[in-house]
């Protein structure tokens, strides 16, 4: 009976995954590996021929450890936490679940969004303080008159790009891999990363991580921002460099009649949090947050484990 290990998890209900293995006669075996070693230690353990994987990471150290190992499933769609050359050249079957949450991802981003340009977060923060009043957070734009700037469509951006449409003035895109003719009729094409982020009053970087975009929301994309502009990053935070946003805010600073200030607000999903002094006019704002999980996520990559297993391995 081969053997499939979920090498960690958030879920705390796999009734449906184990259904669906025991339904095909095999052993699915649970863990909560955070390191290499506690990878190989629970593979080996359960002798493990495939495995389901949320955050643990899956080198080729690991790989090399566990020549066993025909398949590797990421639950969720990005798959920069397993090591994809190593696979190829180990011959293991890498796996992962693009079309899982994109409306979730899309409308969290475009929450976010609506959540830092209306202040909701903090004038809840100020009600709370019981010192609320209509102006305490600065003059309000209307999304009406502002322009989201998407970096990557993609399932996720393109999802974005259409809750988007009728929220915002206009919408642009950056995309070098997507031909004119896949661009939605309602999105416009910037020329350039530097170009989306002069345009842009809002940014939600969509796209996956790997080398190519490690850090490619750089010092450049900030100095070509507006004043006032912000990033909603309901990716990872990989994308962008964030000392060089830390340097241009040294430079970039907001002026008010009194003196020279600057704010750096980070929203979260439960948190809320300002750094430094300063006002809210005329400031670059980051809201920051990760993706929801679901536990339904690892249903798809159950059946890709099985069907890897019927199809490549049917003895």
């Amino acid at each position: 009976m081969a053997t499939f290990l979920l090498t960690d998890f958030d879920a705390k209900d796999f009734q449906l995954e184990e259904k669906l293995f025991a339904d095909a006669g095999l052993r699915f075996v649970t863990a909560q590996a955070k390191t290499e070693d506690d990878v190989i230690a629970a593979a080996s353990a359960c002798k493990a021929d495939g495995l389901l994987i949320q955050y643990a990471p899956v080198s080729e150290r690991v790989l090399a450890a566990l020549p066993q190992v025909g398949i590797c499933s990421r639950i969720g769609a990005g798959f920069d936490t397993v090591d994809h050359v190593a696979c190829e050249k180990l011959g293991v079957w890498l796996a992962n679940s693009p079309d899982y949450g994109v409306g979730e991802v899309a409308t969290h981003a475009l929450a976010l969004a609506l959540d830092i340009i209306r202040g909701t977060t903090f004038h809840t923060a100020d009600i709370r303080a019981g010192k609320w009043h209509y102006e305490s957070n600065g003059k309000r734009r209307r999304a009406t008159e502002m322009t989201l700037g998407i970096v990557g469509l993609g399932r996720i951006g393109k999802r974005m790009a259409h809750v988007s449409r009728n929220i915002f003035k206009r919408v642009v895109a950056y995309d070098p891999y997507l031909i004119d003719g896949d661009f939605p009729a309602f999105v416009e094409r910037a020329r350039s990363l530097n170009d989306l982020f002069a345009q842009a009053d809002v940014v939600s970087p969509h796209v996956p991580l790997n080398d190519e975009t490690r850090g490619m929301i750089d010092a450049k994309c900030f100095a070509a921002m507006k004043r006032g502009g912000y990033i909603v990053n309901s990716s990872a935070s990989a994308r962008s460099t964030h000392t060089a946003l830390s340097l241009l805010f040294g430079r970039k600073r907001n002026r008010t009649s009194h003196e020279s200030r600057t704010q750096f607000d980070y929203v979260g999903e439960h948190r809320t949090a300002r750094l430094s002094s300063g006002c809210w006019n005329a400031k670059t704002g980051l809201a920051l947050s990760s993706t929801i999980c679901l536990p339904s996520t690892l249903f798809p990559v159950a059946h890709h484990e099985i069907s890897a297993l019927q199809t490549v391995w049917p003895d």
